[in-house]
């Protein structure tokens, strides 16, 4: 809800993903303090972009790799050459 996405606050329930973004940030301005303001949005944005586009990437691989190994197991279908 903090979001104004009550799709996504749902979506994310078990595995905490806004708890561990807000983690990761007071993390974050714990380690770098005063320097964080220097920051342009344009690198936040980025880095933000490379992360999901990162864990989209791996998932989808994660969820081919079970496709494969599931179809692996499946007889050849009558007549596939």
């Amino acid at each position: 809800m903090l979001i104004g996405a009550p799709a996504f606050a749902a979506r994310t329930m078990d595995n905490k993903l806004l708890t561990v973004l807000i983690a990761g940030a007071q993390r974050f301005n714990e380690r770098l303090g005063d320097d964080i303001a220097r920051i342009e949005v344009a690198r936040f944005i980025a880095a933000t972009r490379r992360m999901f586009d990162d864990l989209e990437r791996e998932f989808a691989q994660r969820s081919e790799d079970a496709k494969n190994w599931l179809g692996a197991d499946k007889p050849d279908e009558p007549g596939a050459a």
